[in-house]
């Protein structure tokens, strides 16, 4: 089952996502937690939710620092491979250990056009595993019609 959070931006979906993990107190994956730079708001660092591990996932084309490793870029957002490693391990992680629910945060946009958390969200879809995902509302139908959600539920 596919329980999805969704709203606009900035409207408090990955705090509902991590209020969520908390209350059903298992399962793994991973959060985008904003990032400011001297109270600028500079991207997003990607957060493993059972251990706090963390690693920077986007930059805005203005603050990515030297030796930034891109991967992606949309609008004026840098996307770092560092990123999506780290999303694939603690995804395998998941698989190998047979960790439920499972908790992502966000497909959006990125996934949209088959890059980002993709390929991540298509194995857990067939896994056939309970879901947690957070889904921007302006992306919401196209998301549940390119993956084939037919079970979910908005929470």
């Amino acid at each position: 089952m596919v329980h999805i959070i969704t709203g606009e931006i900035n409207s408090g979906k990955t705090s509902r996502l991590l209020t969520l993990y908390k209350k059903i107190n298992c399962g793994d994956g991973f959060l985008c937690r904003k990032n400011y730079i001297e109270n600028h708001y500079a991207g997003q660092m990607l957060v493993r939710l059972t251990t706090g591990e963390s690693t920077c996932f986007s930059f805005k084309q203005n603050f990515i620092p030297p030796g930034w490793d891109e991967v992606y870029t949309l609008e004026d957002y840098s996307f770092s491979r560092a990123g999506i490693l780290f999303a694939q391990k603690v995804a395998v992680e998941i698989v190998q250990r047979n960790i439920q629910p499972v908790f992502i945060d966000e497909i959006g946009p990125l996934e949209l056009m088959e890059r980002g958390f993709h390929e991540i969200f298509e194995q857990f879809l067939y896994l056939e595993t309970n879901i947690y995902l957070v889904i921007r509302s302006s992306c919401l139908v196209e998301v549940i019609n390119k993956y084939h959600i037919a079970t979910f539920e908005i929470v």
